[in-house]
Protein backbone atom coordinates (compact mmCIF):
# COMPACT_ATOMS: atom_id res chain seq x y z
CA UNK A 1 0.00 0.00 0.00
CA UNK A 2 1.40 3.37 -1.00
CA UNK A 3 1.85 6.23 1.42
CA UNK A 4 -0.68 8.40 -0.45
CA UNK A 5 -3.40 5.77 -0.19
CA UNK A 6 -2.71 5.30 3.51
CA UNK A 7 -2.79 9.05 4.02
CA UNK A 8 -6.13 9.30 2.18
CA UNK A 9 -7.58 6.53 4.34
CA UNK A 10 -6.42 8.32 7.47
CA UNK A 11 -7.99 11.56 6.26
CA UNK A 12 -11.17 9.73 5.34
CA UNK A 13 -11.35 8.08 8.79
CA UNK A 14 -10.67 11.38 10.48
CA UNK A 15 -13.39 13.02 8.41
CA UNK A 16 -15.88 10.31 9.37
CA UNK A 17 -14.94 10.59 13.03
CA UNK A 18 -15.46 14.37 12.87
CA UNK A 19 -18.88 13.84 11.28
CA UNK A 20 -19.80 11.44 14.06
CA UNK A 21 -18.64 13.95 16.67
CA UNK A 22 -20.72 16.68 15.00
CA UNK A 23 -23.73 14.39 14.87
CA UNK A 24 -23.20 13.43 18.51
CA UNK A 25 -23.07 17.11 19.47
CA UNK A 26 -26.27 17.73 17.52
CA UNK A 27 -27.94 14.83 19.36
CA UNK A 28 -26.76 16.21 22.72
CA UNK A 29 -28.13 19.63 21.81
CA UNK A 30 -31.44 18.12 20.76
CA UNK A 31 -31.59 16.12 24.00
CA UNK A 32 -30.96 19.29 26.03
CA UNK A 33 -33.74 21.10 24.14
CA UNK A 34 -36.13 18.19 24.75
CA UNK A 35 -35.24 18.10 28.44
CA UNK A 36 -35.84 21.86 28.72
CA UNK A 37 -39.15 21.42 26.94
CA UNK A 38 -40.06 18.61 29.35
CA UNK A 39 -39.28 20.87 32.32
CA UNK A 40 -41.36 23.70 30.86
CA UNK A 41 -44.20 21.29 30.13
CA UNK A 42 -44.06 19.95 33.69
CA UNK A 43 -44.14 23.49 35.10
CA UNK A 44 -47.16 24.33 32.96
CA UNK A 45 -48.78 21.04 33.92
CA UNK A 46 -48.23 21.77 37.63
CA UNK A 47 -49.65 25.28 37.17
CA UNK A 48 -52.72 23.91 35.41
CA UNK A 49 -53.12 21.28 38.11
CA UNK A 50 -53.11 24.03 40.75
CA UNK A 51 -55.68 26.03 38.81
CA UNK A 52 -57.80 22.92 38.43
CA UNK A 53 -57.73 22.29 42.19
CA UNK A 54 -58.74 25.91 42.87
CA UNK A 55 -61.57 25.73 40.33
CA UNK A 56 -62.84 22.47 41.77
CA UNK A 57 -62.82 24.01 45.25
CA UNK A 58 -64.70 27.05 43.99
CA UNK A 59 -67.18 24.77 42.25
CA UNK A 60 -67.77 22.83 45.48
CA UNK A 61 -68.36 26.07 47.40
CA UNK A 62 -70.77 27.31 44.75
CA UNK A 63 -72.65 24.00 44.82
CA UNK A 64 -72.96 24.31 48.60
CA UNK A 65 -74.26 27.87 48.22
CA UNK A 66 -76.69 26.69 45.57
CA UNK A 67 -78.03 23.94 47.85
CA UNK A 68 -78.51 26.49 50.64
CA UNK A 69 -80.42 28.83 48.33
CA UNK A 70 -82.56 25.96 47.04
CA UNK A 71 -83.41 24.99 50.62
CA UNK A 72 -84.27 28.62 51.43
CA UNK A 73 -86.44 28.77 48.29
CA UNK A 74 -88.34 25.63 49.34
CA UNK A 75 -88.97 27.10 52.82
CA UNK A 76 -90.22 30.39 51.35
CA UNK A 77 -92.50 28.57 48.94
CA UNK A 78 -93.97 26.56 51.81
CA UNK A 79 -94.52 29.72 53.85
CA UNK A 80 -96.07 31.41 50.82
CA UNK A 81 -98.55 28.57 50.31
CA UNK A 82 -99.44 28.61 54.00
CA UNK A 83 -100.05 32.37 53.97
CA UNK A 84 -102.09 32.14 50.78
CA UNK A 85 -104.35 29.51 52.36
CA UNK A 86 -104.66 31.62 55.50
CA UNK A 87 -105.48 34.67 53.41
CA UNK A 88 -108.15 32.77 51.51
CA UNK A 89 -109.66 31.62 54.81
CA UNK A 90 -109.75 35.16 56.19
CA UNK A 91 -111.25 36.52 52.97
CA UNK A 92 -113.97 33.87 53.12
CA UNK A 93 -114.64 34.71 56.76
CA UNK A 94 -114.76 38.44 55.92
CA UNK A 95 -117.28 37.79 53.17
CA UNK A 96 -119.45 35.79 55.57
CA UNK A 97 -119.27 38.60 58.16
CA UNK A 98 -120.21 41.18 55.56
CA UNK A 99 -123.06 39.02 54.36
CA UNK A 100 -124.29 38.58 57.91
CA UNK A 101 -123.91 42.30 58.52
CA UNK A 102 -125.98 43.10 55.44
CA UNK A 103 -128.67 40.67 56.52
CA UNK A 104 -128.74 42.12 60.03
CA UNK A 105 -128.93 45.63 58.62
CA UNK A 106 -131.88 44.68 56.46
CA UNK A 107 -133.57 43.07 59.45
CA UNK A 108 -132.88 46.10 61.58
CA UNK A 109 -134.29 48.49 58.99
CA UNK A 110 -137.34 46.32 58.61
CA UNK A 111 -137.92 46.27 62.38
CA UNK A 112 -137.25 49.99 62.57
CA UNK A 113 -139.95 50.72 60.05
CA UNK A 114 -142.30 48.28 61.75
CA UNK A 115 -141.99 49.51 65.36
CA UNK A 116 -141.40 53.17 64.60
CA UNK A 117 -139.22 55.86 66.00
CA UNK A 118 -140.65 55.32 69.50
CA UNK A 119 -138.53 52.26 70.06
CA UNK A 120 -134.80 52.59 70.48
CA UNK A 121 -133.69 49.60 68.44
CA UNK A 122 -130.44 51.09 67.17
CA UNK A 123 -128.27 48.42 68.83
CA UNK A 124 -124.60 48.41 68.01
CA UNK A 125 -124.16 44.64 67.32
CA UNK A 126 -123.57 45.23 63.64
CA UNK A 127 -121.18 48.08 64.52
CA UNK A 128 -119.07 45.75 66.64
CA UNK A 129 -119.00 43.22 63.83
CA UNK A 130 -118.08 45.90 61.34
CA UNK A 131 -115.21 47.02 63.57
CA UNK A 132 -114.09 43.41 63.99
CA UNK A 133 -114.25 42.89 60.23
CA UNK A 134 -112.22 46.10 59.67
CA UNK A 135 -109.59 44.92 62.17
CA UNK A 136 -109.48 41.55 60.45
CA UNK A 137 -109.12 43.31 57.12
CA UNK A 138 -106.22 45.38 58.47
CA UNK A 139 -104.60 42.18 59.78
CA UNK A 140 -105.01 40.61 56.36
CA UNK A 141 -103.46 43.68 54.71
CA UNK A 142 -100.47 43.44 57.04
CA UNK A 143 -100.07 39.76 56.27
CA UNK A 144 -100.46 40.52 52.58
CA UNK A 145 -97.70 43.13 52.86
CA UNK A 146 -95.53 40.60 54.69
CA UNK A 147 -96.25 38.07 51.94
CA UNK A 148 -95.26 40.61 49.29
CA UNK A 149 -91.98 41.19 51.16
CA UNK A 150 -91.39 37.43 51.32
CA UNK A 151 -92.15 37.14 47.61
CA UNK A 152 -89.72 39.96 46.89
CA UNK A 153 -87.08 38.18 48.96
CA UNK A 154 -87.89 34.93 47.13
CA UNK A 155 -87.47 36.68 43.77
CA UNK A 156 -84.05 37.98 44.88
CA UNK A 157 -83.05 34.51 46.08
CA UNK A 158 -84.21 33.03 42.80
CA UNK A 159 -82.10 35.57 40.92
CA UNK A 160 -79.10 34.62 43.06
CA UNK A 161 -79.75 30.93 42.40
CA UNK A 162 -79.84 31.57 38.64
CA UNK A 163 -76.62 33.60 38.90
CA UNK A 164 -74.94 30.81 40.89
CA UNK A 165 -76.11 28.25 38.32
CA UNK A 166 -74.66 30.35 35.51
CA UNK A 167 -71.38 30.70 37.42
CA UNK A 168 -71.41 26.97 38.10
CA UNK A 169 -71.88 26.26 34.40
CA UNK A 170 -69.01 28.60 33.48
CA UNK A 171 -66.80 26.97 36.12
CA UNK A 172 -67.65 23.49 34.83
CA UNK A 173 -66.81 24.57 31.27
CA UNK A 174 -63.50 26.06 32.45
CA UNK A 175 -62.70 22.89 34.43
CA UNK A 176 -63.45 20.78 31.34
CA UNK A 177 -61.19 23.04 29.25
CA UNK A 178 -58.39 22.77 31.84
CA UNK A 179 -58.72 19.01 31.88
CA UNK A 180 -58.52 18.85 28.10
CA UNK A 181 -55.44 21.05 28.13
CA UNK A 182 -53.96 18.96 30.93
CA UNK A 183 -54.56 15.82 28.84
CA UNK A 184 -52.92 17.41 25.79
CA UNK A 185 -49.89 18.48 27.83
CA UNK A 186 -49.62 14.97 29.27
CA UNK A 187 -49.58 13.59 25.72
CA UNK A 188 -46.93 16.13 24.66
CA UNK A 189 -44.86 15.22 27.72
CA UNK A 190 -45.13 11.54 26.84
CA UNK A 191 -43.99 12.26 23.28
CA UNK A 192 -41.05 14.31 24.57
CA UNK A 193 -40.05 11.47 26.89
CA UNK A 194 -40.17 9.05 23.97
CA UNK A 195 -38.18 11.45 21.78
CA UNK A 196 -35.61 11.87 24.55
CA UNK A 197 -35.28 8.10 24.95
CA UNK A 198 -34.80 7.70 21.19
CA UNK A 199 -32.14 10.39 21.19
CA UNK A 200 -30.39 8.80 24.17
CA UNK A 201 -30.35 5.48 22.30
CA UNK A 202 -29.04 7.18 19.16
CA UNK A 203 -26.41 8.91 21.29
CA UNK A 204 -25.31 5.57 22.76
CA UNK A 205 -25.09 3.98 19.30
CA UNK A 206 -23.06 6.90 17.96
CA UNK A 207 -20.71 6.86 20.95
CA UNK A 208 -19.95 3.16 20.36
CA UNK A 209 -19.62 3.46 16.58
CA UNK A 210 -15.91 4.47 16.43
CA UNK A 211 -14.85 1.41 18.43
CA UNK A 212 -16.79 -0.91 16.13
CA UNK A 213 -16.04 0.76 12.80
CA UNK A 214 -13.61 -1.44 10.75
CA UNK A 215 -12.06 1.56 9.07
CA UNK A 216 -11.42 3.22 12.45
CA UNK A 217 -9.88 0.01 13.85
CA UNK A 218 -7.45 -0.14 10.89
Amino acid sequence: MSLNVLFEQILHSEQRAQERRNLLNDVKSEIAKCQQKVLETRDEQNSLQGKLVVKLQQLAEEELQLKWLETREAILMEQKQKLMKEKEGHEKLLQEVRKEEAEERETFLSELKEFGVAYDLSGDGHVNREESAKKEQQTLKMKELQLENELSSYTEHKRKIEEVEREKKRAEEEVASLRQKHSRLAQVLKEHHKRTADLELNKEELSQAPDMDPEFLR
